[in-house]
């Protein structure tokens, strides 16, 4: 069977999103969108009915702010990101979202090279793992480029994002340093979850439309519905979306029951864009959450508020100037509403994470002779005000990150030479109390006010020797500066125990210093005449000083581990599409050398040693159907919570089919985990209150939590 799905399957190739829905969600003009690289849906169109010639695909302001934009972005085909960019790179559209994302987005995500999760069984939030670093900052999860840095201690990830897969437009990954706007603080890359714009919501050529989605799940997913709505004029532009999902506890593959996987969401959106001048463009957006959840011993609700807003200036006489400016407000806000067994006794407990912070860039290009130069330059910062209420060991306080940075890139010939330089800096303030021994604070009040900086560099060499083979090396450096929850910790473990944990102002910031080597394919006409082919391959590895684990003795702290720890691994992502068979896959080695997280004060950040996914199918009816099938090959991983020391490693595999009935309407289908297979998934939190078993009194041993076989459905309408 293995043998079989090998030959089989691979990964689904991505559309591409227009230039307006880019500058919506606040990203460069290489965005994605969808997951199937069809011939494009206006010639179908066209065949039934032709379009007024009098009809534009966007309003002029649009169409002229684009083309001052376009004087100054070179800008590509977003499907081919991956395999142009000198750099760890992953995009995914909306299509492979609805395919896969359904029952929960960390299986997007772990099918990227590179990327993995930790998959609370409880908590819907998402945890990006990048490379083996996970949690506390060292990966910037975003929101429509907005951090999301709430975080609390317990057996957990050290942060997540909480965000509906039903409002999204795509997710960018960007693995290594980062030398412009997002790179602050960020040790190991980012992950930018974008939501829905007005251009995705209204068809091009029209002035106002509807966008609705519907989906249905068997195994406790239930139902899931959308509807967005929007219109615009020739400078103005404004879109609403709003969802709901309600899920209910799940089955594992041994058909026994996952407690406290139940959730209630309730999200929406608002959007808008308006014209001072065909080169001025001001962009406005608000994106709310409501969810009722089990995790952590405790009934949740969580609710969150992310606002946006952004300028951008592009004269198209002046190629020194493109301006983009931001500013955003983050409020996450997670409330304990009752305890779940004897021991929670924390009912009434509030964690809230209300952030601020701003960037500031412009890029300029010129010659220098024979040599293209493009530069950009700015700074960002963010301030995150952590409150509690009943917080036990979860601290109090204020952190902020900024940075001011520059990356100028150099080409001439087959040489692009990219120089990055950053000055990274960051804050922390609070206070608190020591109450007990035998750690590095005496026992007392105390006070907190700390700030350091570090110059960052990166240098990048690629090469082009050939029209579709590109060859790189990078050499990088990075900060993650200690955090509020980490160095205030303080308190006695909730519910009992005799642990107490100590607040420790001494903390040095993480500093990462690596290179990276790699290599991109891509290239077109291989065996058809419209076939084409990327690949995208890279070796890296990070020497990381000062990075923070828990010191244990009389009392629970953070501190430095000394010495230098290692991380180092292979990334491999390809695909093949011509049009009635598409095939790809992607695969991540990592050889981690980290200190392990003490189970329960945090959780195991391991990725597996081997991870291999591969997607792909057939294309029937003119490409209007598409059936393929997705497989999982996950290896066993290191995990000090394990009796063994490590999680045992497993094999998944998906069936889906979509079918596009007509221009406005696709339905779809998917069946997860076909084989029904029990297991738990590597970097898995288990569910709350269930103390590791299924089977009350009865723990250990452990159940598997992995969800069982699902069925399901969906359909997406734009009118």
């Amino acid at each position: 069977m293995r043998a079989l799905l090998l030959l089989g399957v691979s990964a689904i190739a991505v559309n591409v999103s227009s230039d307006a829905s880019a500058q919506e969600n606040q990203l460069p003009p290489l965005t994605v969108e969808g997951n199937q690289a069809k011939k494009p849906a206006q010639k179908k169109a066209a065949a039934k009915k032709a379009a007024p010639a009098t009809v534009a695909t966007q309003p002029p302001q649009q169409q002229q702010f684009n083309a001052s934009a376009a004087a100054n972005e070179s800008t590509i085909q977003a499907s081919e990101i991956p395999y142009t960019v000198p750099a760890g790179v992953s995009v995914v559209g909306v299509g492979e979202i609805d395919t896969f994302g359904q029952t929960r987005l960390d299986n997007v995500l772990r099918a990227q090279a590179g990327t993995f999760t930790r998959e609370s069984a409880g908590n819907p939030g998402i945890a990006v793992n990048i490379r083996g670093f996970e949690g506390m900052g060292r990966v910037n999860m975003m929101i429509d480029g907005v951090r999301q840095n709430f975080r609390f201690l317990g057996h957990e990830a050290g942060g997540f994002t909480y965000v509906d897969p039903m409002l999204l437009a795509g997710i960018d990954i960007q693995r290594g340093a980062i030398s412009t706007a997002g790179g602050a603080g960020a040790l190991a890359g980012a992950a930018n979850f974008r939501t829905l714009g007005v251009s995705d919501i209204i068809k091009d050529g029209q002035d106002s439309g509807v966008l609705t989605a519907v989906s249905w799940g068997s195994n406790g997913v239930g139902w899931s519905e959308m509807i967005a709505a929007g219109m615009r004029t020739e400078s103005v532009g404004v879109a609403a979306a709003i969802a709901k999902t309600n899920q209910s506890n799940y089955k594992n593959g041994s058909g026994q029951t996952v407690p406290f996987t139940d959730q209630d969401i309730v999200s929406g959106l608002v959007k808008g864009y308006g014209y001072f001048s065909p080169e001025a463009r001001l962009d406005v957006g608000g994106v709310f959450y409501d969810n009722d959840f089990s995790a952590n011993s405790y009934y949740q609700n969580l609710r969150s508020s992310i606002v946006t807003s952004r300028f951008r200036y592009a004269p198209s006489d002046n190629q020194l100037v493109n301006l983009n400016m931001g500013v955003q407000y983050s409020n996450v806000e997670m409330t304990y509403l009752r305890g779940l067994n004897a021991v929670a006794t924390q009912a009434g407990r509030k964690i809230e994470d209300k952030g601020a912070g701003f960037d500031i860039s412009n890029t300029s290009r010129f010659y220098l002779g024979d040599v293209r130069v493009s530069s950009t330059y700015g700074v960002e910062y963010f301030v995150d005000d952590f409150r509690v209420t009943r917080g036990a060991v979860n601290p109090a306080g204020q952190n902020s990150v900024g940075g001011v940075f520059s990356e100028t890139t150099f080409s001439r010939g087959i040489l692009d030479l990219i120089v990055g330089l950053r000055y990274d800096f960051y804050g922390i303030e609070g206070n608190g109390t020591v109450i007990a021994a035998g750690g590095p604070m005496p026992i007392g009040a105390y006070t907190v006010d700390k700030n350091d900086g570090r110059i960052d560099p990166k240098i990048t060499l690629a090469a082009k020797p050939l029209d579709w083979l590109q060859v790189y090396g990078t050499y990088s450096e990075t900060m993650r500066a200690p955090t509020v929850t980490e160095m205030l910790v303080g308190g006695d473990h909730p519910g009992g125990g005799s642990a107490s944990y100590i607040a420790n102002p001494f903390l040095n910031a993480e500093v990462s210093k690596g290179f990276e080597i790699g290599a991109n394919i891509l290239q077109d006409r291989i065996f058809t005449a419209n076939d084409r082919f990327g690949f995208k391959a890279a070796y890296f590895n990070m020497d990381i000083e000062n990075y923070i684990v828990t010191c244990m003795g009389a009392v629970f702290y953070f501190c430095n581990a000394p010495g230098t720890s290692e991380v180092s691994g292979v990334e491999l992502q390809g695909n093949y599409d011509a049009g009635f068979l598409f095939a790809g896959m992607t695969y991540t080695y990592l050889n981690s050398k980290l200190p392990a997280q003490t189970p329960g004060f945090g959780a195991s950040q391991f990725m597996p040693d081997n991870n291999l996914v591969l997607t792909g199918g057939l294309r029937f009816f003119d490409q209007d159907l598409e059936i393929g099938a997705r497989g999982y090959f996950v290896s066993s991983a290191e995990d000090p919570a394990n009796a063994s020391g490590r999680s045992p490693g497993y094999d998944l595999m998906d069936l889906f089919a979509n079918y596009r009935y007509s221009e406005s309407i696709t339905f779809g289908g998917t069946v997860t985990n076909v084989f029904d297979a029990t297991y738990t998934p590597i970097l898995g939190t288990a569910p709350s209150s269930s103390c590791g078993s299924f089977i009350p009194g009865a723990c250990p041993p452990s159940p598997a939590s992995g969800r069982g076989r699902t069925f399901l459905l969906t359909t997406r309408a734009q009118f």
